[in-house]
């Protein structure tokens, strides 16, 4: 999973040396091969032996413009299933602006209510309730609702020196999901479990169980996200800055819908509760926008029976 705004500017950054590089040498090597032809034609030279005396410059121009397309071709087939693939196709012209956290930070009022609000409970997973979960109005699955910023979590540094209240979007969101199979799970408990080092589809089932979920990177697109949705299933996507919820990048939990699709519930792990940090209802259109990696996950029977 790529989730971090510094990892994602450096890609760019590469991306760009990588498309200079296969733009230029074989420009350069074209050219120099050219000026050798013409200097071997006007020395009478065989072509046999101009050709021969080129042969490394030609296959060199050749590897260097087709490996890159090569890679191309090889994360357009592998999506966003691993890191790698997930970073190199998320980085663009908007990572070198990005913000180093991925959501907009609330208001001093708004995060003060927030943090009061959670630490109120003493203990998140003891007891599901309306006010801390969601239930999903299909199967009946419950999902928690955790703030990122969380005071119990939120201070917990990952390697870089940022805080899980500063870019754990992606790992409170999966908190989320997962907590439905795991009443333990918290981000807390999957920051100590270094869930960031496994993309969605292998960090979810590691947290809730093998038995509990089936998760798949999706093919984005309104139509499709939607139909998950309906069928019961839960999302994972990371919206970008077209989105309302973001000024840079953010990871949201998708984990109910209305029987017309016209709204979508969401677990935002900056649920602040106003504004665009809220958890809760919110039209499908406005949730789906500029959206750049999608996973959603399908409860097994036997998740769905321990809530029913």
């Amino acid at each position: 999973m790529c989730s971090n705004a510094d990892i994602l500017k450096v890609v760019y950054l590469i991306k760009i040396v990588v498309t200079a590089i296969q733009v230029a040498v074989p420009i350069i090597l074209i050219v120099t091969i050219s000026l050798d032809f013409a200097k071997g034609m006007k020395d009478a030279k065989a072509p046999s032996e101009l050709l021969s005396n080129c042969r490394y410059r030609l296959i060199a121009a050749v590897v260097i413009f087709a490996i890159p397309l090569l890679v191309k071709v090889m994360l357009t087939v592998m999506g966003n299933s691993t890191f790698f693939s997930s970073c190199w196709n998320n980085a663009d012209s908007s990572s070198l602006t990005a913000k180093p956290n991925y959501v907009q930070v609330p208001s001093q009022s708004t995060s003060q209510s927030s943090s009061s609000s959670s630490s109120s409970s003493s203990s998140v997973n003891s007891e599901y309730t309306d006010s801390n979960s969601h239930k999903n109005s299909i199967n009946g699955v419950r999902y928690m609702l955790y703030n990122q910023a969380d005071p119990r979590w939120g201070k917990q540094k990952y390697s870089n020196g940022k805080t899980i209240a500063e870019i754990g979007c992606l790992l409170t969101s999966i908190s989320v999901v997962s907590s439905a199979g795991n009443s333990e799970v918290t981000p807390l408990y999957a920051f100590k479990k270094k869930t960031y080092n496994y993309y969605m589809t292998n960090a979810i089932p590691r947290l809730a169980g093998s038995d509990s979920f089936k998760c798949k990177v999706g093919s984005i697109s309104t139509d499709g996200i939607v139909n998950q949705l309906k069928k019961g299933n839960v999302a994972i996507i990371m919206v970008k800055a077209d989105s309302w919820f973001t000024s840079s990048q953010h990871y949201m939990a998708l984990i109910d819908i209305t029987s017309d699709g016209k709204k979508i519930f969401v677990g935002n792990s900056y649920g602040t509760g106003s504004g665009a940090g809220s958890n809760g209802w919110f039209n499908t259109k406005t949730v789906l926008t500029d959206v750049h990696e999608y996973v959603y996950c399908t409860p097994s029977k036997k998740l769905i029976e321990k809530f029913n």
